[in-house]
């Protein structure tokens, strides 16, 4: 291992530019998606979190545990997904391979910094780094991120980047950077961004079993790095987009690098169809000030909620709809929508539930519950209410209520999209975060698959599926 105190030398300061691209023109990426930039206030975007995804478009996200120095780990691969609980606290400290054939996740422990390799097919499990933490010249002796390298998994911890190699206890590299703070990888992990001194980006590639730098940045750490398979790799700095211009020379990146392609879905199975952001087209981010719920119907009407002092009232357009003000649920507005966009229902603070179409447009009575909803979900010809302990189906004919057969055990959600419901089992705050999709099988409800997500709600758009999560990892398209 060489010098760790060694000051590293930029090779490419000259090679390497920076262009400041048209965040429309961008190809999107696994987190905050340029073409949808605009709908986002900007308010909204600093809070928005990191999604995961690998260069195969693997789908991983992390999920924290009460324990706290353990979370969860799920992996969607090929459709299928799996679970492994990790010890650790932190997202940034698990990371999948670009093939997406392994995941490795940092700890701390016992004063031995660690880091454990688990194979996603087999569940089986491997060291590649355990080593006291008076290695690292620095008080705090804390990991921080966890990257893939084809040199071998490189882990940022007290400001020093450490490679790791065939033998636990002796890393093939580890050198100190300055003021290290955060660890980003792109181009297969030929390229390792981090922030040092200054708030500069440092840019770093690992050639031969050590590190080498590239160049400086005068800016802070990309929030997102990604690319577009043709060696382009954009710098997602919320305020604007920048291209790094000549960096796959510069690290030997090429084409033949990318890992395999994913095999198709069957059709008729349900998946992840791939990742997204937290804001997807035809969803809004954030209700017009005094408004909620804004949605646009298939005539082109607005509907929404008004705020007011004595609730939020049902309004079209500039008309105030005759009933009292809506319940007030978990996510404000206790309301659905139809997935034609035609109908849409409610719940007023009185307990009584409401219809409106856009053929009748008037306010209809369907039925009055007297238990507490927690969510509502439309169904076409009947509507779902989360009562916590079990779903309760009201018929928007006739009015009548009766317990949903098939969606059983306690809900903590319920959202439909296109013709499917999706009920939330478990949100992730003590146990793997799960869903089941049902699908109207007669007078029942039919169970097609599993969802690693504790979904909070779901939309389509143009025939598109999304649903958004309770650990807030943004949103995700799927396939039914």
């Amino acid at each position: 291992m060489t010098d760790p105190r060694r000051k590293l030398k930029a090779t490419h300061s000259r090679k390497l530019k920076f262009l400041v691209v048209d965040p429309r023109n961008a190809p999107p990426g696994p987190g905050l998606d340029p073409r949808v930039r605009e709908a986002v206030p900007a308010a909204e975007k600093k809070r928005l979190p990191r999604l995961h995804g690998n260069e195969r478009g693997d789908t991983y996200f992390f999920v924290p545990r009460p324990h706290p120095k353990r979370g969860h780990v799920a992996i969607v691969r090929d459709g299928a997904w799996v679970t492994f609980d990790a010890p650790c606290a932190l997202d940034a400290l698990a990371a999948l391979s670009p093939d997406g054939t392994e995941l490795a996740v940092a700890h701390d422990e016992d004063e031995r910094l660690r880091v454990d390799v688990f194979d996603v097919a087999s569940g089986s499990q491997r060291s590649v780094l355990d080593v006291d933490t008076k290695l690292l010249l620095r008080f705090q002796r804390r990991p921080t991120n966890v990257v893939w390298t084809p040199e071998g998994w490189v882990v940022l911890a007290s400001g020093a980047l450490i490679l790791t190699g065939d033998d636990p206890g002796a890393p093939k590299d580890l050198v100190e950077l300055e003021g290290a703070y955060g660890l980003r990888s792109a181009l297969q992990g030929r390229l390792l961004l981090t922030e040092g001194k200054g708030s500069s980006t440092q840019l770093l590639t690992v050639r031969d079993g050590t590190f080498g730098l590239l160049r400086k940045g005068s800016f802070k750490l990309p929030k997102y790095v990604y690319e577009d398979g043709e060696g382009r790799v954009f710098l997602d700095l919320l305020d604007s987009v920048q291209e790094v211009v000549g960096v796959a020379d510069a690290v030997g990146w090429s084409p033949e690098d990318l890992p395999p392609v994913r095999e198709p879905q069957p059709e008729g199975e349900l998946a992840f169809a791939s990742r997204t952001a937290r804001t997807v087209v035809g969803r809004r981010s954030a209700p017009v000030p005094e408004f909620f719920g804004v949605e646009v119907l298939a005539d082109g009407s607005v509907f929404a909620f008004r705020a007011a002092d004595d609730g939020y009232h049902p309004v079209v357009g500039d008309q105030t709809l005759p009933s009292p003000p809506a319940a007030t649920g978990p996510l404000g507005p206790s309301y659905a929508l139809s997935a034609d966009r035609t109908s849409l229902v409610y719940l007023d603070n009185g307990g009584q539930l409401w219809s409106w179409t856009t053929e009748a447009r008037e306010p209809r009575a369907v039925a009055h519950v007297e238990d507490r909803v927690r969510y509502l979900a439309h169904a076409g010809d009947a509507v779902l209410l989360s009562l916590g302990k079990k779903v309760l189906e009201v018929d928007l004919e006739s009015g009548k209520a009766r317990t949903a057969k098939g969606i059983g055990g306690r809900v903590d959600d319920v959202c439909a999209i296109g013709d499917a419901v999706v009920a939330c089992v478990a949100s992730g705050t003590s146990g793997p975060p799960k869903s089941k999709v049902f699908r109207r099988d007669g007078a029942a409800w039919k169970l097609i698959g599993e969802l690693p997500l504790g979904v909070r709600q779901g939309w389509s758009h143009e025939g598109r599926h999304f649903v958004t999560c309770w650990h807030g990892r943004g949103a995700f398209e799927i396939v039914l």
